[in-house]
């Protein structure tokens, strides 16, 4: 059975690349028409590559309660499919016992199967999948991998949008014991045959036949070092083979002012940021540069340098006094009863 994964979409209207600085299109966010660009290529991969099945594990949007025009832009792009596709929500589809993003999925089509608060499995090609969203409960999860597994006839895949623990090349701050997180042990533990994880941005292979898809895009600076794509999983009952498929776009660089400056570089098609302690005259120089630039966007990530003052309490009711306090602040090496001696013989002249 050939499956594709795609995972942490997050389309979302007012989605940004780089904070306030929005750019427009056609009165909608550039950066979510492409990123919905990037979420209907993959599919349209997997329509052409004619997969068994497609599966989407979490964060598809990016807040409970998306926008009409987000909804009919996703519904369009699931539209095209004609395989089974598998649904689980993520933590920011936010399913809670007051709605989740993906209800209206709910029996909107036949080849269209749903996990939002639940546990779901269904059986697709003598593969058992195991759809469990953002928050489900481990032991829940447990038993009804156990039960499947008794009679150990099918291949057992779990769906599951968690944070995980203990993985090499993977943390994002996570903390045992708090909802929505396992540790990597555990998950090897249920044996299954394929494990497909959403929620960390990132695509890598945690443990052999447990995967993170990662997102289709790096959303911000932070996700620069990250692999990003899709997984293209073959399930079998002897073997599960995975293929990783890679997007590169959109790139992003940090760089230190100094070689922005030095540089012929023009940036094309990428994300700056640009670091570094600077003076007033240097921040006039990268302003001035940044005009030819036809990079994306730019983001000046820089501390400008202020001059530093040091001031000294003046203390005391005659000039003497004042002088002698003075000069005791300033730590200094000569002789302070003679300069006040010699003060004092000016003042009499």
């Amino acid at each position: 059975m050939r499956i594709l994964q795609v995972s942490d979409v997050h389309l979302d209207l007012k989605a940004t690349r780089l904070g306030s600085n929005r750019s427009t299109f056609n009165k909608a966010q550039s950066v979510y028409l492409e990123r919905l660009l990037r979420f209907e290529e993959l599919i349209q991969y997997g329509i052409v590559e004619q997969v068994d099945a497609i599966v989407l594990s979490g964060d598809i949007h990016n807040k409970p309660y998306p926008s009409p025009q987000e909804y009919s832009d996703f519904f369009r792009v699931l539209d095209k499919c004609t395989m089974p596709v598998y649904i689980i929500a993520g933590n920011h589809d936010e399913p809670t016992n007051r709605g989740c993003a993906l209800d209206p999925l709910w029996g909107r089509r036949d080849n269209i199967y749903v996990a939002t608060t639940e546990i779901e499995v269904y059986e697709e090609q003598d593969v058992y999948l195991v759809l469990a969203p953002w928050g489900a409960q481990w032991p829940h999860i447990v038993n009804v991998i156990h039960a499947l597994s008794i009679n150990k006839t099918c291949p057992i895949v779990l769906i599951h949008h968690v944070n995980v623990i203990g993985a090499d090349g993977h943390n994002w701050g996570e903390v045992e014991g708090e909802p929505g997180t396992v540790t990597l042990e555990q998950l090897k533990d249920l044996q299954c045959n394929a494990i497909m994880l959403g929620h960390y941005h990132g695509q890598i292979e945690l443990y052999p036949g447990i995967w993170y898809c990662g997102s289709p895009e790096m959303f911000n600076f932070g996700e620069t070092e990250q692999e990003k794509g899709a997984l293209m999983w073959d399930i079998n009952r002897g073997n599960t083979s995975i293929t990783p498929i890679k997007t590169t776009y959109p790139k992003y660089i940090t760089i230190d002012w100094r070689e922005f400056l030095d540089t012929q570089e023009t940036w094309d098609n990428r994300y700056l940021r640009i670091t570094g302690d600077i003076g007033e005259q240097d921040k006039i120089r990268i302003l001035a540069k940044v005009r030819d630039t036809r990079s994306l966007g730019i983001k000046l990530s820089v501390r400008l340098l202020q001059q530093i003052r040091k001031t000294v309490s003046i203390q005391g009711k005659t000039p003497s006094m004042i002088l002698q306090h003075y000069l005791q602040q300033k730590q200094t090496q000569l002789d302070v009863t003679r300069l006040l001696t010699m003060d004092s013989k000016l003042l009499q002249e």
